[in-house]
């Protein structure tokens, strides 16, 4: 299993001579930060560009993914995701069409992640919804995958 830990993920980013300080700032992962950076320069991005910019708003939740060491065989190598919101961090495995919840954290209570709540049946609404995530934003993936993700954004 690949974990990524909050030591690698949450990174401050400064931006001086930008138009403006960003207000209701999101989350952004680094799609964000080029347009963030693309924004600031006054260039517009081509309409294909995923990265939704700092003054934007960011996201409420950004995903992180790797097939661990190796080629990234996206077709038939497991793959790791890291959901972070601003209350919750979920690693989650992708074997073959199988999305599983492999850990979770509150890292509000617990920013340095040490007490894992993924089996607590209190957490199943946060996994769902961290899910939910995944299968949005990554719905090509999945589909080249096998998953159907109609039903990954009403399962569990």
């Amino acid at each position: 299993q690949v974990r990524t830990h909050y030591e690698d993920l949450e990174t401050p980013m400064v931006l001086l001579g930008g138009p403006s300080f960003p207000e209701n700032m999101g989350l952004i992962d680094s799609m964000g930060m080029m347009a963030t950076f693309l924004e600031s320069l006054g260039v517009e991005p081509d309409q294909s560009f995923k990265g939704v910019s700092a003054y934007a708003g960011g996201r409420d939740a950004i995903i992180s993914e790797s097939c661990g060491h190796g080629a990234a065989d996206l077709a038939r190598r497991e793959i790791y995701f890291t959901v972070s919101t601003k209350n919750h961090r979920m690693m989650a495995t992708l074997g073959g069409s199988d999305l599983q919840t492999t850990e979770l954290y509150d890292i509000v209570k617990d920013p340095k992640e040490l007490v894992d709540i993924a089996s607590d049946p209190g957490s199943a609404a946060t996994i769902a919804a961290l899910k939910r995530h995944i299968y949005r934003e990554r719905a090509e993936l999945m589909g080249l995958r096998g998953v159907d993700v109609g039903l990954g954004m009403t399962a569990e």
